[in-house]
């Protein structure tokens, strides 16, 4: 039989093929407008004979569309999430789920109060029996700790064991990364040394003092003294770059360090002075241990915006540039208390009294000092707040533009932060210090960059986007994130144990609705909220 096609259906597909031609291909003009211009029966016949001729070649192409079309999304398809979500309940039969690596789909599991980790299709990786694992994201390693005995080992993504326990164990901690730059720092018999994700020896272990990778230049390390009292900045081949100092750190920030190589903050103690006092000496290194500004100022703040305030002892504060120049001159008369530092506007954090206030270059208050924190600024604004978590944001003329009743996690949320106001509803302003949800909830907690866990009126919690809009909501008493688009969902805590076995209910859900939750398990989370809010 043959097969036939409408006009429409053929179109549709040409179109399709198209998005993707003028991409991938090199083919004559004229090929390419018959594909474009496949508006009647004849062009798209010129159009199928391209096609055939091509076959192979789009086939190959329109196979990985699913693929595309998913990168595209930033998300997966609501079909490869809902199978994702029934595999991860399948996992949680048999324990629990710690956090999911989304890059190579493994889950961290807890079992019998020890760790392992399981893949997606359920086989297991890494056995239940350590009692942590961490993830190394920037070398794809899991750090595995069994205890002090046996030490640290690390295995790859499939379950193989890369570098051996013969690691101490002593500076393990949960969130701690032991690689920087693709290295580690190790002892074996006594000695320090640095090796590479492969186990070889990048700097041997001749080291009595404990040594570390140096972030801002693969190639650099510091060696610290035994009391931790001297530091010193060496290259790899034991060359002497920065030292000995009390201590030194890259001052640059992240953006700044993408387009200069690293600057350093040395801070030597005077003869016979106590650390941290201020008779010690602070000056500026680049990474080659060239001399950019003198140990001279007895405190430098940290750089904001390329800037920092400085204080040299019996003069004054004064303000410096990355390059250590003087851009406003030490002066006895131009500041007042202590911890400086400078904002995106140029105006000045200043704290007198154990009370914050902001200051201009000239020493004039632009704002009382009044509170208690600085929380975050921008070109235009100024968030301050008070011992209770009260939140108030200025304008760079000191003019009160905002008042909150209290702000929540102002350090820990990535995008912003959570406030309340007088009639307790919740918003959340983003690091433009602009409400960016309006305050009409409940409670309201960020789960990812872009997704916030929200309690309604009516006791619901549900999951919102950045612009407000309702991604799903139920009968739910809290909910977490497990992977990119697939969230947990935990029911309010059965009050009847000694009528039902189960303390609570839990199961996955998407941003698509799509769910794990079987019917009879959303009327028992119903019932358990409403039971809730009786007892309350």
């Amino acid at each position: 039989m043959e097969t036939t096609y409408s006009h429409e259906g053929w179109f549709r597909h040409v179109h399709l093929y198209n998005t993707y031609y003028q991409l991938v291909t090199h083919t004559p003009v004229k090929k390419k407008v018959a594909v474009l211009f496949c508006k009647t029966r004849k062009s798209a016949y010129i159009c199928t004979k391209i096609i055939i001729k091509m076959r192979p070649f789009l086939l190959t192409i329109l196979l990985m569309l699913p693929l595309l079309a998913t990168v595209q999304n930033g998300r997966l398809t609501s079909g490869q999430s809902k199978v994702k979500m029934d595999a991860l309940a399948k996992i949680e039969r048999e324990q629990t789920i710690v956090y999911f690596i989304d890059s190579y789909n493994l889950a961290v599991v807890l079992k019998d109060d020890h760790y392992g980790v399981v893949a997606i299709d359920g086989h297991v990786v890494l056995p239940t029996e350590y009692s942590y694992i961490t993830f190394e994201n920037e070398v794809g390693l899991f750090g595995l700790f069994k205890d002090s005995e046996n030490g640290v080992g690390f295995a790859d993504h499939n379950g193989r064991l890369v570098l051996p326990f013969e690691f101490s164990g002593e500076y393990f901690f949960v969130g701690r990364n032991f690689f920087t730059n693709g290295m580690m720092s190790a002892d074996r018999n006594g000695k320090f040394g640095i090796i590479d994700t492969a186990g070889r020896t990048v700097v041997p272990y001749v080291y009595d003092d404990r040594i570390e990778v140096c972030s801002a230049d693969g190639k650099l390390m510091y060696v610290h003294s035994g009391d931790e009292s001297s530091t010193c900045l060496l290259r790899f081949n034991g060359d002497t770059v920065i030292g000995p100092a009390y201590w030194m750190y890259n001052i640059l920030s992240d953006s700044e360090r993408q387009d200069r190589k690293p600057i350093f903050l040395v801070c030597r103690i005077l003869d016979g002075a106590q650390p941290g006092s201020h008779d010690t000496l602070h000056g500026l290194y680049d990474g080659d241990g060239r001399e950019i500004m003198p140990c001279r100022y007895n405190y430098v703040s940290t750089f904001h915006d390329g800037k920092a305030v400085v204080l040299k002892k019996g003069v004054g504060f004064g303000i410096i540039d990355i390059n250590g120049r003087e851009v406003v001159p030490c002066s006895g008369n131009l500041f007042h208390g202590e911890i400086l530092f400078p904002l995106t506007s140029g105006l000045l954090v200043n704290y007198l009294d154990d009370r914050c206030g902001v200051i201009d270059t000239k020493g004039n208050v632009v704002i009382p000092h009044e509170y208690s924190y600085y929380v975050h600024d921008t070109r235009e604004r100024i968030a301050l707040s008070d011992t209770d978590d009260r939140l108030y944001i200025f304008d760079t003329k000191g003019n009160l533009t905002a008042r909150y009743d209290e702000v929540y996690d102002f350090e820990e949320s990535p995008s912003g932060f959570p406030v309340r106001n007088k009639g307790g509803k919740w918003g959340f302003l983003d690091n433009n210090l602009r409400l960016s949800i309006p305050m009409r909830y409940k409670d309201i907690t960020q789960l990812d960059k872009n997704v916030f866990s929200v309690l309604l009126d009516d006791g619901q919690r549900g999951l919102i986007d950045t612009t407000g809009r309702m991604l799903f909501h139920g009968p739910y008493h809290s909910i977490e994130r497990v992977c990119d688009g697939i969230f947990r969902v935990y029911s309010f805590y059965n009050t009847d144990n000694d009528r039902e076995t189960t303390p609570y209910i839990s199961g996955f859900i998407d941003l698509y609705g799509n769910t794990t939750l079987t019917d009879k398990e959303t009327e028992r989370m119903k019932h358990w909220k409403e039971r809730h809010e009786h007892q309350q």
